[in-house]
């Protein structure tokens, strides 16, 4: 197995994540300083379109089965919604200021929210849209990401070089895992 550099992509100004969809066609480029998400075709190699979102996005969630992808704007109360198929910003859900990090729960179908000023989590029932329960955090966190189970939630804490193990259901810490210095990210990876 090699790997080489493909020919490169324009994308936003200051792309920070990205997430490819379950067929491996689209990508959705997160760009933080742009407050815009770039859609790739990967076949092509090209940006297609570029979907303007709320000021400093910061996380995203796709939901492929749904056709939808969640962007949290750290810049705002809002999570974008993002259609996949007709690729514009559907909707907005209130969720609370600096919205730092969001993931899809493989086991309910709702949403975890990261509000990184307050050190909290919000629960968001995709469905309806509209918040339904939140936990205080210990420790500050950037990022946030479910096993492939749905049984923890992780958080990633980089003033606390840690990972919070959170459980689903009542939020509570359920251990703190030591890592390396000030971690930034992590990825839940499937069975």
């Amino acid at each position: 197995l090699s790997f080489s550099v493909s020919p490169r992509v324009d994308v936003g100004s200051g792309p920070t994540r990205a997430v490819i969809t379950g067929d491996g066609r689209t990508a959705f480029v997160l760009n933080k300083l742009s407050n815009d998400v770039s859609v790739v075709n990967l076949a092509g190699q090209n940006a297609t379109v570029t979907i303007r979102v709320e000021s400093s996005p910061s996380g995203m969630a796709l939901d492929d089965q749904n056709g939808r992808l969640y962007v949290s704007n750290a810049g705002s109360d809002n999570l974008s919604v993002i259609s996949t198929s007709s690729l514009q910003v559907t909707d907005r859900i209130a969720v609370g200021p600096a919205a730092a990090a969001v993931a899809l729960d493989p086991v309910e179908d709702r949403l975890a929210v990261l509000l990184g000023l307050s050190r909290t989590i919000v629960f968001v029932d995709r469905g309806l849209g509209v918040r339904i329960s939140s936990t205080p955090l210990p420790r500050s966190g950037s990022q946030l990401a479910y096993d492939p189970d749905g049984r923890l939630l992780y958080v990633v804490s980089s003033d606390s070089d840690s990972l919070l193990a959170l459980d689903r259901i009542s939020g509570q810490v359920h251990r703190v895992i030591g890592v390396g210095r000030r971690p930034y990210d992590l990825v839940s990876v499937g069975p």
